[in-house]
């Protein structure tokens, strides 16, 4: 069902109707800025015939349910175009981090949950929350967490490097999740204040270095 999932999302025109265009897709959970990056973005393409063969695969005895009000509510452009596309009914309801974690994280009620997780913002680097029990994704696999994804090597290092490509490959594989984007920074500022960082790996603006233009 997630494979079937994964070739039914158009990355393009979901970030273009969620973002304006303003996002860069990934394939994994990880950031494309980061120099262990593997590109899995081709890993699944979109290919709604295929998704519709993998969901006939699934759920056979299912009733022609409609895959495509999920992408109409994040991309409403596209929404009216339904392709032929076949799959799980979707809905979609708002909720707050802590309203989602307290009522269906940690007891895994959700179905299907489309979250903007905070790896590539407040938290960079947790790959490693793949290897924990019972955590929300529901993802167990011993493969993963045969080298102790909690105990690894400095991230600089050229063992943690492979390590983390290793983790990237195996979470696409498996397709834990239908990994879309990775969020943009966004921000306006004083066209005068230098010093801003382009990118960062944190839910912050660091501005010890920042300094505002003097005029003439």
């Amino acid at each position: 069902m997630r494979r079937a999932l994964a070739h039914a999302i158009d990355r393009k025109a979901v970030i273009e109707g969620a973002m304006s265009g303003r996002a860069t897709p990934i394939g994994s959970h990880f950031s494309h800025l980061h120099p262990a990056y593997v590109d899995l973005t081709g890993r699944y393409p979109y290919d709604p015939a295929l998704a519709k063969k993998l969901f006939g695969r699934d759920r056979a005895e299912q009733s022609e349910p409609d895959v495509a009000s999920a992408a109409a509510r994040l991309c409403p452009a596209r929404g009216r175009d339904r392709r032929g596309l076949s799959g799980p009914r979707s809905g979609s309801r708002s909720r707050s981090w802590r309203s989602s974690f307290r009522n269906g994280s940690t007891r895994c009620s959700s179905a299907r949950t489309t979250t903007s997780r905070s790896s590539r913002t407040t938290e960079p680097l947790d790959i490693d929350i793949y290897a924990r029990d019972d955590y929300y994704f529901n993802y167990r696999s011993q493969p993963f967490q045969g080298p102790d994804r909690r105990d690894q090597p400095h991230p600089g290092c050229a063992g943690a490097q492979h390590a983390l490509r290793d983790a990237q490959r195996m979470l696409a594989e498996d397709c834990v999740n239908v990994f879309l984007f990775q969020l943009p920074k966004l921000g306006v500022w004083n066209a005068k204040l230098d010093g801003l960082w382009e990118n960062s790996p944190l839910q912050a603006n660091d501005v010890t270095g920042c300094q505002l233009a003097l005029t003439g």
